[in-house]
């Protein structure tokens, strides 16, 4: 990783362990909340077992927000792989944006508009890619969805509010 990474990956650190309580509220598809899970185990814990129900809700929600930190760094490393990729090959990117906490985490590279028009840049990114996209499915058999649009007019608010919480902007 460049220096740029290095500081940006101190910044995503940053961001993961504030936002450790989404894991408490965000419940994936097919799998009870936690403490829906943590009721139906009351009952094996109530007559002088050694744990209730508040250590195995804080058990749970622990080993959820570990397997959210595994992937969401293997999400920034694969994301800087496909940045670096890219400048290799001497093009620009101006900013990417992640939402982590989405089943299916996301990530949307911004570059200048004229670089969309590039066949040479689009085949040599989504080259790249695809790569990054079968290794994260290999490893967490989740999608993972990455794309490339135009930095000109886009607005970050926006991008906020469709859950795209964590971003970094390059000069």
């Amino acid at each position: 990783m460049d220096a740029l990474n290095k500081s940006g990956n101190q910044s995503f650190q940053n961001y993961l362990k504030t936002h450790e309580h989404v894991v408490k509220v965000k419940a994936t598809n097919n799998y009870y909340p936690v403490d829906v899970v943590a009721e139906a185990f009351t009952e094996g814990f109530n007559a002088g077992e050694k744990f209730g129900k508040e250590e195995l809700i804080e058990r749970l929600v622990r080993s959820q927000f570990e397997e959210l930190t595994q992937k969401a760094n293997q999400i920034y490393i694969l994301t800087s792989l496909v940045i670096k990729h890219i400048r290799e090959n001497g093009f620009d990117v101006k900013s990417f944006h992640m939402d982590i906490f989405h089943e299916n985490p996301k990530v949307i590279i911004a570059v200048e508009n004229n670089l969309l028009l590039n066949d040479n840049f689009v085949d040599t990114s989504y080259q790249k890619i695809f790569e990054v996209k079968r290794v994260f499915d290999d490893l967490f058999h989740k999608d993972l969805d990455m794309g490339i649009i135009g930095s000109n007019d886009m607005d970050i608010a926006l991008l906020r509010n469709d859950g795209y919480q964590y971003s970094e902007e390059f000069e």
